[in-house]
């Protein structure tokens, strides 16, 4: 899932002329950290929130349950480890872009690759509509000037590298995706 994240950001900021692609590809690798942590630390509270996803607004669950959301984790975890503020960012606006700033645009591509990434997890077809796609905020498409054949092409090569960075990151995981 975060590899399919990165990629899409990073292949739609690439469509878009954003110049940073790579920040963009690291963000979308380490937009769940918080939840990783989260799973190690606090099983159960994590077990109770994922459970009412599917009634809730995933971060509403989060906050609720922890008192913070899993990007707030996340983004803290990565402060911790001195990583540059501006990656943190994206994680921490992943689901509210447009409290980024002047990163909204960034946080709003890797907005994109976690809708997109539910779309290639779930195995549906790149040109495929979906309930995941169609989640995706007007907003997001407004304000990125996005249209829903980039992001298909972009879903389409997406699928394509996965693979091949999978095989980089984590040799033998390739074929679970």
């Amino acid at each position: 899932h975060s590899v399919y994240t990165g990629l899409i950001a990073r292949t739609l900021g690439r469509k878009l002329g954003f110049r940073n692609g790579e920040r963009l590809f690291a963000a979308g690798l380490l937009h769940n950290i918080g939840l990783l942590l989260l799973i190690e630390q606090r099983p159960e509270a994590v077990g109770r929130i994922l459970a009412n996803y599917a009634e809730q607004v995933h971060e509403l669950v989060e906050k609720t349950e922890l008192g913070f959301s899993f990007a707030d984790c996340g983004a803290a975890l990565m402060e911790l480890w001195h990583l540059p503020s501006s990656l943190s960012l994206l994680v921490k606006c992943q689901h509210n872009p447009d409290q980024a700033g002047q990163d909204a645009v960034a946080a709003t591509l890797v907005a994109f690759g976690l809708f997109g990434a539910r779309h290639l997890m779930a195995s549906l077809p790149a040109s495929q509509d979906s309930d995941y796609l169609r989640a995706i905020p007007p907003e997001y498409y407004a304000n990125l000037q996005m249209d829903k054949a980039r992001l298909s092409d972009a879903l389409a090569q997406t699928q394509q590298f996965a693979m091949q960075v999978l095989s980089i990151i984590a040799p033998g995981s390739a074929v679970a995706a």
